[in-house]
């Protein structure tokens, strides 16, 4: 059934659906299977499972089954955490390294946000490198009214803006 589940949202992400045309999707094929799983999983509970591996995982995805079936009302939610669980791996790993980043209060903090920019580059497909290089060269003289500018997705869309000028 999950791998069912998995599908639904390949063949949505192929044929480009989004928002109401990827909910209808959802609800014509997810939800259904959605309803069997869970269904399979109050059917174990009932059982009596005990406490093995079996037992807590169906615990567990009882108490998570509202969390789990968000994505069905959300089209921008995803069926999975993947996306935000590997964009946090590399500031994980690092997390020593980069402990005294600045200062020894400060450098957790810095790290944080120098890694949130370059995720979030990465999640609308701009190059970080280049978002670094413009923002930190042009950020002493930008206005603080015109801020949002310099957030990642303020900055593609005054870039995209430009080109869109220039044609």
């Amino acid at each position: 059934m999950i791998q069912r589940l998995y599908g639904v949202e390949d063949y949505a992400r192929e044929e480009g659906l989004e928002g109401e045309e990827l909910l209808l999707l959802r609800d014509a094929l997810s939800r259904p299977l959605m309803d069997l799983l869970k269904g399979e999983i109050d059917s174990i509970a009932s059982l009596g499972v005990p406490k093995g591996k079996l037992g807590k995982a169906v615990k567990y995805a009882r108490g998570q089954w509202e969390a789990m079936c968000r994505y069905l009302e959300v089209a921008e939610a995803e069926i999975d955490n993947n996306w935000s669980e590997n964009s946090m791996r590399p500031f994980v790993l690092g997390r020593k390294n980069f402990l005294f980043l600045g200062s020894e209060k400060g450098g957790g903090e810095r790290a944080t946000v120098f890694f949130s920019l370059v995720q979030s580059c990465r999640r609308l497909g701009v190059d970080p490198f280049a978002y670094l290089s413009d923002v930190i060269e042009r950020i002493s003289t930008h206005p603080q009214s015109r801020i949002e500018e310099l957030t990642p997705r303020g900055w593609l869309e005054a870039r995209e803006a430009a080109e869109n000028a220039t044609r």
